[in-house]
């Protein structure tokens, strides 16, 4: 926890950071989804050439690292706040970066070879236009990877995840994917090493929910 933040305050920040304390809590995310990046790299047949898409990007220190994963990658961004972005495009200046909203996603890119999202889908309400719009960037043979805390794990957070948090479990966005026409190919999940919370150790879980279209 971040001393000069209320639980509030990084929840606030975690959907949306702003100014001065979203980039603090940024900082945060970079080793809270460490974990989730790391089983990115592994999990993902990384080919020259490919076309990346990210879905909330936070301060995008770690561009450098995806792209070094094959020859000739071209990466897209989005995310919600603007402060982001601008923090992202000056990390990156190579790189471009759109300041919208998954749910009105409108991009000038028509398809992505890999379309990815990590611990972002908490802050959605309509999981089906979510995979709608996911489903409309994605090329013939690319793959949509969605990194997020199961449910039990969102439950353990309840001291930040009650505020404005939907603790989806998978099976809901499983569900959601297949509706709109995606086809799920696999779930993984990665147990992490324990974390300090208040005054208890907690185990958590980084999953992802890999899906294509064909």
């Amino acid at each position: 926890m971040n001393n000069n933040m209320s639980a509030m305050e990084i929840a606030a920040n975690l959907r949306k950071p702003i100014g001065e304390k979203g980039l603090k809590v940024a900082e945060l995310m970079n080793k809270g989804n460490a974990t989730f990046y790391n089983e990115l790299y592994k999990s993902v047949n990384w080919e020259d050439g490919m076309r990346v898409l990210e879905i909330g990007t936070g301060n995008a220190k770690h561009i450098p690292e995806i792209l070094s994963q094959a020859n000739d990658i071209t990466y897209v961004g989005v995310d919600y706040s603007k402060t982001m972005v601008e923090t992202a495009k000056n990390n990156n200046p190579n790189q471009k970066f759109y300041h919208q909203d998954l749910l009105k996603l409108d991009l000038p890119e028509d398809s992505f070879d890999l379309i990815f999202s990590i611990n972002t889908v908490y802050f959605l309400n309509d999981l089906n236009l979510m995979a709608k719009n996911l489903k409309k960037y994605l090329s013939n043979k690319g793959e949509i990877h969605i990194g997020k805390r199961p449910k039990e794990d969102m439950e353990k957070l309840n001291e930040i995840t009650q505020f404005n948090f939907i603790k989806y479990s998978n099976e809901e966005v499983i569900l959601a994917l297949m509706e709109e026409g995606l086809n799920v190919l696999k779930v993984t999940s990665i147990k992490e090493t324990e974390k300090s919370l208040a005054n208890s150790k907690v185990s958590l879980h980084s999953d992802f929910i890999i899906a294509n279209g064909n």
